[in-house]
């Protein structure tokens, strides 16, 4: 098929991403009296969302379970009020019981998020964590680059800060523990600063405890599918981009069936899958470097579902934290009526390399660290959904990627400034909640404003004076 560049079909914004943050930042912009087309290479909206129904016992009506992003906290206004808009309803995390922790192969039961084995691991705990919160303070959310003493934070790595600064193994191991689950990285590949301005944007260490405190019993895709039905035919499903060609007066954006002329393009996929797309010309040397200097997160979910959730009756609230083995978290997010019993099964970083879901016993496997840690089932499981991240074409891993050791000084100055007539948008580019759906909205905020103001400059070329 030929496809001529010259009849291509003119709009104001080429939003390339049916994500939370595309459709979000496309939702905007179309307030604002733009002519937007939203470029989803899958069949269906919501980035790195991805909720399934599934068959849930006899007589029951399905299950919808997320096997991408799930949870949000009371302190994401932006979620949380879309979420309203929307009419979707949230429901809070079960409470109720204990937690189990495996330390040292003994399974430890709290009502805390981490049983603590001695006094002197509390407060070697409390010292290591209140100097990182003194860091995380000290740190300008949208530039943590300017943070006094910012080139020694970024030049270590985390595991070595906590070699440095704690005292007990257990102390670090905990705390290692607890960073490479929320990031699904190596605390060795990741910097002290890049923790750091996590946890800033989050609101600090506290933020964690509600992080997970709220969950969409209806799935999180259906926020971007409800963005996507009020954009309604202004979203193209299943159009991969072949190139992206820049000159002096607008983008041209190249589809298997079509080529749409834009005066500006919004990048709102993750920066893994950026680096893979054809740009004409290529993207700025220091753009490319820090695409490539990127650490992406690691992660494989798996969702596993009983008749019932058995663990409650026995005091558990269906939290647990293997030591060893490919998973690192269970989580409980059955309704509360326990019907089906539904458990997120989380490997992420390196144990994700335990873990070949293609593999024959992989359910079974799963399985049996649900009953390692809560003891057995009474039934065989309904059902086990897995999704392995790394392996997905449009999003190359989650839950998010991240600078490496010494990433935010080479790269972060320029590191989500409008290339041209290209601006970048998606949670990694977030000064708030970064990595979260949160994230996602507060990048689309911030693109929003900042390509409606390109659009409304004189020296902004109408579209349609193409050159060359």
């Amino acid at each position: 098929m030929t496809i001529n560049a010259d009849t291509a079909r003119q709009v104001d914004v080429v939003v390339i991403g049916g994500g939370l943050a595309g459709l979000a930042t496309a939702a905007e912009l179309v307030r604002s009296g733009a002519e937007v087309t939203v470029i989803e290479a899958r069949a269906q909206v919501g980035g790195r969302s991805r909720t399934l129904t599934v068959p849930s016992g006899p007589g029951r009506a399905g299950t919808e379970i997320d096997l991408g992003a799930q949870w949000v906290s009371r302190d994401q206004p932006r979620v949380l009020a879309l979420a309203r808009q929307l009419g979707l309803s949230t429901i809070r995390s079960s409470a109720r019981g204990v937690s189990v922790t495996e330390i040292d192969g003994r399974l430890l039961r709290s009502r805390s998020s981490f049983p603590l084995p001695s006094a002197g691991v509390v407060g070697d705990l409390a010292v290591c964590i209140a100097r990182l919160s003194w860091i995380t303070r000290r740190i300008p959310l949208d530039a943590p680059w300017t943070t006094p003493a910012a080139e020694r934070l970024d030049s270590a790595s985390f595991a070595d800060w906590l070699e440095q600064v704690c005292r007990r193994d257990m102390t670090r191991r905990i705390l290692r523990g607890l960073v490479e689950g929320g990031i699904c990285a190596s605390a060795d590949h990741v910097s002290l600063l890049e923790v750091a301005h996590q946890l800033s944007s989050l609101g600090g260490w506290g933020a964690l405890s509600s992080a997970d405190s709220l969950w969409f019993p209806g799935g999180s895709q259906g926020l971007s599918i409800g963005l996507a039905r009020r954009l309604g035919s202004r979203v193209l499903v299943g159009s991969r981009v072949l190139s992206i060609h820049m000159d002096t007066t607008g983008v041209d954006v190249t589809l298997p069936d079509r080529v749409l002329r834009a005066r500006r393009v919004v990048l709102a996929v993750p920066p893994q899958v950026v680096a893979a797309m054809g740009f004409d010309p290529p993207l700025p040397a220091e753009r490319q470097a820090a695409l490539a200097d990127r650490v992406r997160g690691s992660i494989t979910k798996t969702v596993i579902g009983y008749h019932h959730a058995w663990w409650r009756e026995r005091g558990l609230d269906g939290t647990a934290s293997p030591e060893v083995g490919p998973i690192d978290l269970l989580n409980d997010v059955s309704l509360h009526d326990a019907h089906p019993g539904v458990l997120v099964a989380l490997s992420t970083g390196e144990r994700t390399q335990q873990l070949d879901p293609q593999r024959p016993g992989h359910a079974a496997r799963v399985h049996e660290v649900v009953e390692r840690m809560f003891g057995p089932a009474p039934s065989p499981p309904l059902f086990v959904e897995t999704l392995e991240w790394d392996n997905e074409p449009t999003a190359l891993g989650g839950y998010a990627s991240r600078f490496g050791v010494g990433g935010w000084i080479r790269h972060g100055p320029h590191w989500r400034s409008p290339v041209g007539r290209l601006h970048f948008a998606g949670t990694e580019t977030a000064s708030t909640w970064r990595s979260y759906m949160e994230g996602a909205l507060d990048s689309a905020a911030r693109v929003a404003v900042e390509v409606a103001v390109a659009l409304a400059a004189r020296s902004d070329t109408p579209v349609n004076t193409r050159k060359g």
